[in-house]
């Protein structure tokens, strides 16, 4: 009969949320630097130079065509091979960072490209003052189409941070494994680091929707 034995792991919650820790600084600075690297990069594929537009545009489609874990043993091993050793965590983060960089600056690209100049236009003859302006005509459609993709792919950077255990990364899969190994518990060790990431997802998720719905009531044809 199967019987569950979740009392060891519990024991050593501790040693989880240590790692849970680890992965959540992971998502957040690897979100928040990918996030500020692809407004440049947003703004380069919208350049009216070709070396910036042609060169924004490769960077974007060589992260979004090629998996995750490429980039991740990319960092680890191949830079290795070079005399160039990065520590597993920052590895990590640097992939992360030129993942969110790769898939944000499309969420942001779409964002500026939401404001017409004729908009602007019409506010400035309106007697509209620059504040104005980004108060009332800019800021709100882009936060209105950033800002629910944007926590989307937070959410993915959580998830993938997960593969940092094939570096030996100390986030939470890796610790749950390590749990496992040792307790011989491993649909346990498992379950609970998928709580985790479930309860992180769905919070983010749940506000993505809630931003949508509540705080952008408007449509962006009402513009």
């Amino acid at each position: 009969m199967l019987g569950f034995r979740f009392q060891p792991v519990i024991q050593n919650m501790s040693f989880i949320l240590e790692g849970a820790g680890v992965t959540f600084s992971l998502s957040v600075l690897g979100f928040l630097i990918g996030s500020f690297i692809g407004i440049f990069i947003a703004f380069g594929r919208r350049s009216h130079t070709p070396l910036l537009r042609y060169s924004s545009s490769a960077f974007i489609e060589a992260v979004r065509n090629t998996p995750f874990l490429v980039h991740v043993y990319f960092f680890y091993f191949a830079l290795g091979e070079i005399g160039i050793n990065i520590p597993s965590y920052f590895a990590l983060l640097i992939a992360l960072i030129i993942m969110n960089a790769g898939y944000m600056s499309e969420i942001i690209r779409g964002g500026i490209e939401v404001i017409k100049t004729e908009q602007i236009k019409s506010a400035e003859a309106l007697g509209l003052s620059s504040f104005q302006i980004k108060r009332y005509i800019i800021i709100p459609p882009v936060l209105r189409v950033v800002l629910p993709p944007s926590l989307n792919q937070f959410a993915i950077s959580f998830l993938s941070s997960s593969l940092g255990v094939v570096i030996g990364v100390k986030e939470l899969t890796w610790r749950a494994d390590f749990l496992q190994a040792r307790n011989f518990l491993s649909l346990e060790s498992y379950l609970v680091a998928a709580a985790f990431y479930i309860i992180i997802v769905k919070i983010t998720l749940s506000t993505s929707r809630f931003i949508d719905k509540k705080v952008f009531k408007y449509k962006l044809t009402d513009i």
